[in-house]
């Protein structure tokens, strides 16, 4: 048992030691080794998180905004830039983030669209009586092959 400074020797039977001599030299020391330790506070890990985001054809969305909720409860806003990337710097390590984004500040055209030759924008019965005719038409002239 060690209590103290004491060694208390408890056993079932008998201790016994056997030996030419018992020498029991006194107490000993020696200092402990301690690393040095900094004079200021560690300050935890940052990242910068990159945003992109962009249409199916790699068109960037520019100056949409976004909304960043990060893990740790902060939220962080801002807006991206030609290319539809920001950075958000000094983000705490390993923390996740879920992400929101606007609209961009143009319409999305696609690249290379052609226009459809048969669509109008006019409207009203007319249009409307013959598009019916021409589907009617259509389907007769399936329906004779």
């Amino acid at each position: 048992v060690l209590e103290g400074g004491n060694i208390t020797f408890t056993c079932p039977g008998t201790f016994l030691v056997k030996g030419g001599s018992h020498p029991f030299g006194g107490g000993g020391g020696v200092a402990a080794a301690l690393p040095v330790l900094p004079d200021q506070l560690v300050t935890p890990a940052t990242e910068d998180l990159q945003l992109e985001h962009s249409y199916h054809d790699a068109e960037g969305l520019k100056g949409a905004k976004y909304s960043a909720k990060l893990s740790n409860g902060e939220t962080r806003t801002g807006t991206l830039d030609g290319a539809g990337k920001a950075t958000i710097a000094g983000v705490p390590a390993a923390t996740m983030a879920e992400i929101t984004y606007g609209p961009a500040e143009f319409a999305f055209k696609p690249k290379g669209a052609q226009p459809n030759p048969s669509h109008s924008t006019a409207t009203g019965n007319a249009t409307s009586s013959a598009l019916v005719d021409k589907y009617a038409a259509d389907m007769q002239q399936n329906n004779k092959t």
